[in-house]
């Protein structure tokens, strides 16, 4: 039955105010700019992708071509809304304004209001934004969901500041509500506790956007199997994000096996935008999926299809640049490997496994065979995404400690294993060096916090497991340029600071009487810089290192 556009309207407005979002993503993704349908139709359509594509998705790019392709034709405030919408979520904060002003606030006062709360929360004007609802109790008596959805989109991002909200939310006794709107909030604002979270994502019939509030809680509980049965779930009602997919798709790597997890990111392509900012978002854990498993022909095919994606830099979000990282990195190994293939060749078959524990850093290891320690091994990578020493050094803090506990059972008795963890916490601008700028913190004592709760962590998990060797990479000299985002302000500092850490790293290593790969000495040039030797691009070793150079930088502990 063709719908009236009256009825497309009210359809999309009902949809709107129930934060129905996945709905309604169903409804338009399938619009494009060149599509047949009567104007008023195509556009109110593709202001409705416009929207979801930028705040959902935060395919800024895309976005941006579906609103330079919009004809306002008639005065139609639903357009000026989701146009207005469309703009702040890719921060074009003038054309924002300019369609906000065309709304009438006497007639749709719930479109400017909701606008004014979101907009306050994402420029983190945070007592502006508790005023605005002070003003709404005090007009209306309630604040409509309307209000509630806005703050919830206001506050998804990892850096809101929610005490303001949460006080609020206290005193009105919102926190009291079963409300699903009022649950969503007290969970994004920690006022709901775990079992109640537990008991939510037991139930069947609950709402898209509250399991999706559910799901997050459960990560940030560490309730590693619930999180994942939880993910699953939501990808199939279609309310999700990019930066959801991203976050469920790395710690699903780091617990599933490998038909688990290219079944989930084959369905999570099927239900996202098919724009190539997306598509090669997700195509970057698929790449790091077939290079783990030495699916080398799939992942050159399914590199080559979306290459194009590496061209996209200017449209990176903070999020999205680890998907831009992972698809050149890959990208690299699998140039390296086509050249040297003679170290992936398993011609003997008196090799053992060497189990390498690591992010990215993990990778250039993977299925080289090489002579360590007068072993020949095959390097398999345990792969963590995003793993640090700080979130090993505080295992409470998120699930990276618990995905090595988790692969410590699946290696046999007598395992050779190796940790290549702690390159990211020693770049410029994040880690250790950025707790030091901002907290003002004494950076030995950074170090041996980080460093030190690092190595105990694996110690203390390690110390009653059969294994015939332990080694710990230290961290390379870095690659990269210090200027930009990676200009660390006081350069000398910096540099000495990774030194410090290889220093620190080393001691504590050989205390513990594991090995100690050397990494940094490497690498390190006389200017504290990389010797521009063994990198494969700014951050990472190049695989050739390992089986021409390793073995020299190997230091055993002295036994007594």
């Amino acid at each position: 039955m063709t719908l009236s556009d009256q009825e497309i309207k009210e359809n999309i407005i009902k949809k709107i105010k129930n934060y129905e979002w996945g709905k309604l993503w169903n409804d338009v993704s399938h619009i494009q700019i060149n599509s047949l349908l009567p104007n008023n139709q195509k556009y109110l359509l593709l202001s409705v992708k416009a929207m979801l594509l930028g705040a959902l998705w935060q395919d800024h790019q895309s976005t941006k071509e579906i609103l330079k392709n919009i004809k306002i034709e008639i005065d139609e405030q639903i357009i000026f809304f989701l146009l207005s919408y469309s703009y702040l979520s890719v921060g074009d904060y003038d054309n924002c304004l300019k369609f906000f002003s065309k709304l009438d606030s006497s007639k749709n006062a719930w479109m400017t209001e909701w606008l004014d709360l979101e907009y306050q929360g994402r420029s983190k004007q945070y007592i502006q934004q508790i005023k605005k609802l002070e003003s709404i109790f005090k007009t209306k008596k309630k604040i409509d969901n309307t209000h509630k959805i806005a703050l919830l989109q206001s506050l998804d991002h990892k850096d809101a500041e929610v005490k303001p909200l949460k006080e609020l939310f206290i005193k009105q006794k919102l926190n009291k509500s079963d409300n699903p709107f009022d649950l969503a909030l007290s969970i994004r604002l920690g006022l709901v506790n775990k079992n109640k979270i537990v008991e939510l994502y037991s139930k069947d019939t609950i709402q898209p956007f509250l399991l999706y509030r559910v799901t997050h809680s459960l990560i940030s509980n560490l309730e590693i199997d619930s999180f994942i049965k939880a993910f699953d779930k939501l990808v199939e009602t279609k309310f999700i994000n990019i930066f959801t997919l991203m976050v469920g798709l790395m710690i699903v790597m780091s617990f599933s096996e490998k038909e688990v997890i290219l079944k989930l990111i084959k369905r999570s392509r099927e239900i996202s935008p098919d724009t190539l900012y997306v598509q090669g978002t997700l195509t970057s854990f698929e790449l790091i999926q077939y290079w783990i498993e030495n699916d080398i022909k799939n992942a050159v095919a399914i590199y080559n299809k979306y290459r194009n994606y590496l061209l996209q830099q200017s449209n990176f979000t903070e999020l999205s640049k680890a998907g831009f990282i992972f698809y050149s990195y890959i990208g690299f190994l699998i140039a390296y490997r086509e050249k040297n293939i003679i170290y992936y060749e398993k011609k003997d078959s008196n090799y053992k496994d060497l189990y390498i524990f690591g992010e990215s850093h993990s990778l250039a290891q993977n299925n080289i065979i090489y002579l360590l320690d007068n072993n020949l091994f095959l390097c398999k990578s345990l792969f963590i995404m995003g793993c640090k020493m700080h979130h090993i050094a505080k295992p409470d803090s998120s699930y990276m400690s618990l995905s090595i506990k988790n692969y410590l059972n699946t290696i046999e008795d007598n395992s050779n294993i190796m940790f290549t963890i702690g390159e990211i916490d020693t770049r410029p601008d994040e880690g250790i060096w950025q707790l030091h700028l901002k907290k003002q913190k004494d950076l030995d004592e950074i170090i041996l916090d980080t460093v030190g709760g690092y190595l105990n962590f694996l110690y203390e998990n390690l110390k009653d497991i059969n294994l015939s060797s332990v080694t710990i990479q230290g961290i390379p000299a870095p690659n990269y340029e210090l200027k930009d985002d990676k200009d660390p302000k006081d350069e000398i500092g910096f540099l000495n600071m990774i030194k410090k850490v290889n220093e620190k790293l080393k001691e504590l290593t050989l205390q513990k009487a594991w090995n100690f790969l050397d990494v940094y000495g490497a690498t390190v040039g006389e200017d504290l810089k990389s010797n521009k030797k063994w990198h494969i691009d700014g951050y990472h070793l190049s695989p050739v290192f390992y089986p021409s150079e390793a073995n020299k930088w190997l230091i055993k502990p002295k036994i007594n």
